[in-house]
Order: structure tokens, then sequence, then C-alpha cells
């Protein structure tokens, strides 16, 4: 359970192509990540908190998709470990409580990670066009320095 993006990179890696790929690469990475982190800021302030564990095991995890060329980031609960988020689904979408197989009663869903999307996916782009003019400038000053 968590929030995933692809970002094909074909078309901007192109316009980097005056980068060696290994700085395209990078370039990219940092942004995806970038703009990851207003959604892992909100999801962690939208946990209902019982617990501390379910709030810092939130974090930016990067896939590995078949295609080269896409880079995946998610923002989810980390599972497993000393924050262990297993139940996250279970906050999220709410459950029933079941004790000898009859239903006892009922938690009601807590949308922390919905929330966080709906409302910071406009400040996940914008963090990444900033981290993206940012980090060209460098590389471009780095380069003529050379």
């Amino acid at each position: 359970m968590g929030i995933s993006s692809n970002i094909d990179t074909r078309a901007l890696l192109k316009s980097l192509d005056n980068f060696p790929i290994n700085v395209q690469k990078n370039i990219m990475s940092g942004a995806v990540r970038a703009g990851a982190k207003p959604l892992v800021d909100e999801a962690r302030q939208n946990v209902p908190v019982r617990s501390k564990n379910l709030k810092k095991s939130i974090g930016i995890v990067k896939r590995r998709p078949r295609d080269r060329n896409i880079i995946q980031f998610s923002v989810t609960p980390r599972k497993g470990g000393r924050n262990d988020g297993w139940y996250a689904h279970l906050v999220e979408f709410g459950h029933n409580i079941v004790v000898d197989g009859k239903v006892v009663g009922q938690v009601t869903p807590n949308p922390f990670m919905r929330k966080a999307y709906e409302s910071q996916s406009d400040e996940s782009i914008k963090a990444t066009q900033e981290y993206l003019s940012k980090r060209i400038d460098k590389e471009i000053i780095k380069s003529r320095v050379k």
C-alpha cells in the first residue's frame, strides 16, 4: 500500500544529452525523490497518532522497474525492521474486528495516504521542477569548470 508514480524519462533524458548518462539518471532520481518528499511529510502529518511507529515507517522506497528508462519511487509505510508499518492498510481503509469468527465491531477508515496525495500533488510537481532547475544549473556550472 502506498503512492507510486512512474516517470518516463526518455524525453527529458534526450534534452539532457549533453550530460553523461550516469549524471542524467542521477538528476532524474533526485528530482523524483524531491517530488516524493512533500507526500511523505503530509502522510506523516495525517497519520492518527496512537503510536509513532506508523508515522516513522512512512518513507520513500526506490523501485526497480523492468524498463531502465523508468524511474519509480513509492511513498509507502516500510515493512519489517524497527518501525514496521505492515498494518497501514488497516488504518487507511478500515477493517472489521472479528472474535471467534464473528464481526463484533468496525474500525472506520482514516485515509492518511490518499489525503496526502490529493493535497500535495501540486507541491510534489513544484518540488520536482525546482530540483531539476537547481540541479541542471549546478551540473552546467560543473561542466564548464572542467
